[in-house]
């Protein structure tokens, strides 16, 4: 058992969505120091973290929670504070017995405390084997495979009572698969937990939320198309359920009815697709009702006096029986369910609402936190973050800029940070950005579509907008000279007001050595190298001794170290000594690399997916670096001293050298 103390900690995709686990090298033990002295941390981010559900003691304390380790802490009316957390975890669920609260999560987090700031591990105990949770490997060598406390994901849980239940997955990792099972844990104190398999002979999808609730003297576990069924917490029915079209994702009883809310998004009920609502009265059979189209819903819980549904955009709905439901949406954003753009505020996608004595509290995307007085009441938003998602960083001529979702922040100091003013921002998300020679240009997707991309020079914005009638497929900054590269032509400006053309496919630069340029034609199986970064020559260029078919995705992007490039794609680190030549020097299945940026003194660092940080002298000797976040890092710069990165929520990084 470890004891945690609550040290406070500072406030400080082009769109892909990549849902991918990263099993064993972000979540095992920290990893080996590379370029030694090196540390990372990280200055923004949590107060933009998504919160998943909140929590009140009897004593008055309140506290929400989030993925990336947020804990927020409500310490009077309308102020809430970022807490610590010892351990690096998503976290999805709380529950409490009055005294004392659990948080649940994945690699393995079942924690719990008293006051929200200090934290105690909860434990699962025994010895757990791969056979014992699915006969087909009791006599086979992998079936001896131990479990690792680390490789269990907790999904929801509850006080039912007289004890904490938990419901979640586990995974065993043997040679080069993972097998994935249902499982609970039961904790009186919370402290020390048995772990019960759910075992069924029926294949069970794992990508749905492992829900759970105790209706009737039952214990029900919702997965994919069924739910598990006990009486006492030791032993499990399977009961499928060909109607549950959709996710579930919560659950709730007033003692004589189940209502379970989500989104369904097939076309085999028929039905729009959009949140629903189904009820049961046996815990077993569920019946389909009140569909509310494209809005996903997301939480319900019973109040005391009736439930109340809180789903995407700011949805609310209430209802005193879970069969006729009434909306109580004051505000609601415009965003449909397909769409991961994130609304914040009180248009906000509510993840959880709740009532603690005579008020509401609903948590949600970007740190939002609302609360009111009654469901006819005005909310009242009590945080809420600071950025949406940040897609670039850039370092010229002792200026910083970073580029997001509807922001341009700037900085001198790479601390402090102030949004560049424009009414246009706010419409355009940028998804790339490019500087040298104190010029930055980030480009994106706007609700205008003539107004894609500005240049910030000297402190001072400009629109970018109507210099090239076709679509734009790469901006680049050469010693100070703006690359606007179309289908047929690009054009290129020193000062962003005048413009000359140069007509023909046109090479997008990738990096220099300071002799040789090397570059690729988008949408285009052509190479090239420059002497100049002007007159350009094609070329071939291979990887591990195959002929590369096209770059982008073979080498999304790539540097010069001093001595040789470095490159990255998805999941590998690349070198060239001459630009045209690559090998694979580190395949890592599933690392997602984004961007990589280089120190004066030759160390290259590459980030990714999960907080991913790989850094290497010189290119020599790749080593995972201990990061302080598990949001995606998409973009890196180097400053002269330190390398900042950012990513999802607004997640800012430092790393220098001690």
């Amino acid at each position: 058992m470890k004891v945690w103390p609550g040290n406070k900690i500072h406030k400080t995709t082009m769109i892909v969505m990549l849902f991918i686990l990263l099993t064993g090298l972000l979540y095992g033990s920290e990893p080996a120091a590379a370029a030694a002295g090196w540390k990372w941390t990280e200055q923004s981010g949590k107060e933009s973290t998504p919160l998943n559900d909140v929590v009140g003691l009897s004593s008055g304390v309140i506290f929400a929670i989030g993925d990336d380790s947020t804990i927020q802490r409500r310490v009077s009316e309308g102020e809430w504070r970022i807490q610590s957390f010892p351990q690096k975890a998503n976290l999805k669920a709380a529950t409490d017995n009055g005294t004392i609260a659990i948080v649940a999560g994945d690699h393995g987090v079942l924690a719990r405390t008293k006051d929200g700031v200090s934290w105690e591990s909860g434990e699962i105990q025994g010895n757990w084997l791969l056979y014992q949770f699915n006969d087909y490997y009791k006599n086979k060598p992998e079936g001896k495979t131990k479990l690792n406390a680390l490789n269990t994901d907790w999904h929801d849980v509850i006080w039912d009572g007289e004890q904490f239940v938990a419901s979640g997955e586990v995974t065993f990792i043997f040679d080069s698969y993972n097998s994935t099972f249902p499982a609970v844990a039961i904790s009186k104190q919370g402290v020390s937990w048995e772990l019960v398999p759910l075992i069924t002979k029926e294949h069970i999808a794992t990508w749905d939320p492992y829900k759970l609730v105790k209706f009737q003297n039952k214990w029900i576990v919702k997965v994919a198309k069924g739910v598990f069924v006990s009486q006492n917490l030791k032993s499990w029915t399977y009961h499928s359920n060909q109607k549950f079209y959709g996710s579930i994702d919560e659950f709730s009883t007033n003692g004589k009815v189940i209502v379970a809310v989500g989104w369904d998004g097939s076309s085999e009920s028929g039905q729009a697709i959009g949140g629903v609502v189904y009820t049961s009265t046996d815990g077993i059979n569920y019946k389909a009702g009140k569909r509310i189209s494209n809005v996903a819903l997301n939480s319900v819980s019973w109040d005391g006096e009736q439930f109340i549904v809180g789903g995407r955009s700011g949805y609310i709905m209430q209802s005193n029986d879970g069969l006729t439901w009434k909306e109580k949406t004051q505000e609601r954003g415009s965003t449909q369910a397909f769409f991961s753009v994130h609304s914040i505020g009180l248009e906000g996608n509510i993840n959880r609402l709740k009532k603690f004595g005579s008020q509401y509290i609903g948590v949600g995307d970007g740190g939002v936190i609302r609360t009111a007085k009654g469901l006819d009441e005005k909310w009242s938003l009590e945080a809420a973050g600071k950025y949406n998602d940040l897609y670039g960083i850039a370092y010229s001529q002792n200026t910083y800029l970073i580029a997001g979702v509807g922001n341009i922040v700037t900085s001198t100091d790479g601390s402090s940070w102030s949004a560049a003013e424009s009414a246009i921002i706010p419409e355009t998300s940028f998804y790339s950005l490019t500087s040298g020679n104190g010029k930055f240009v980030p480009y994106g997707i706007s609700s205008t579509p003539s107004q894609e991309s500005f240049l910030y020079m000297n402190g001072q914005q400009q629109s970018l907008s109507g210099i090239v009638k076709e679509h734009v497929d790469n901006i680049s900054i050469i010693n100070g000279q703006i690359r606007i590269i179309t289908e047929t032509e690009m054009k290129t400006s020193t000062d962003g007001k005048n413009w000359s053309s140069t007509p023909g496919l046109q090479p997008v630069p990738v990096a220099v050595n300071g002799k040789i340029w090397i570059g690729y034609q988008e949408g285009k199986s052509s190479y090239y190298k420059s002497t100049d970064g002007i007159n350009w020559k094609r070329t071939e260029i291979n990887l591990d001794g195959k002929k590369l078919e096209t770059w982008n995705g073979s080498i999304d992007k790539s540097i010069w170290t001093g001595s040789k490039f470095i490159g990255i794609n998805r999941d590998s680190i690349l070198e060239s000594a001459n630009g045209t030549s690559w090998k694979t020097v580190l395949p890592l299945k599933n690392a997602g690399f984004k961007d990589l940026a280089v120190s004066g003194d030759g160390t290259v660092t590459a980030v990714g997916l999960n907080g991913i940080i790989y850094m290497a002298d010189r290119g020599e000797n790749w080593k995972a670096v201990y990061s302080p976040t598990l949001k995606e890092l998409k973009s890196i710069t180097w400053d002269g001293k330190q390398f900042l990165a950012v990513g999802s929520n607004g997640v800012i990084l430092r790393g220098k050298k001690e």
